[in-house]
């Protein structure tokens, strides 16, 4: 794993966030004011996607190619939306770590 590079931070209210690029993975990670992890946000494509969800998406999506995921993870779990396009239209899917995939959204291009 390398180094995270590019690191930024930011100052919210009672929040501090890093925002850096790892492994070509862009990465938010919020922070308290003590300094624990409240959570992290990772943005990557399909390469760095759970095996069984893609398999899931594309089973249950045929003909529609992954876009992009957001990867969100705290005390709560880790969850998945999953960007999904293909022709006419953008879908975002839900998933958890299982590759159980929740409510779609279908967003019409303009």
């Amino acid at each position: 794993m390398e180094k995270p590079q590019d690191v930024v931070w930011h100052e919210y209210d009672n929040i501090y966030q890093a925002n850096f690029k790892q492994d070509d993975i862009q990465i938010r990670a919020q922070y308290d004011q003590e300094g624990t992890l409240i959570q992290t946000i990772r943005y990557y494509g399909e390469d760095s996607l759970l095996p069984n969800i893609v398999s899931k998406l594309r089973k249950k999506y045929t003909g529609r190619e992954i876009f992009g995921v957001t990867e969100t993870s705290s005390d709560l779990g880790v969850s998945f939306l999953v960007t999904l396009k293909d022709d006419k239209n953008w879908y975002v899917v839900k998933s958890d770590v299982y590759g159980n995939l929740g409510t779609d959204r279908k967003v019409q291009e303009s």
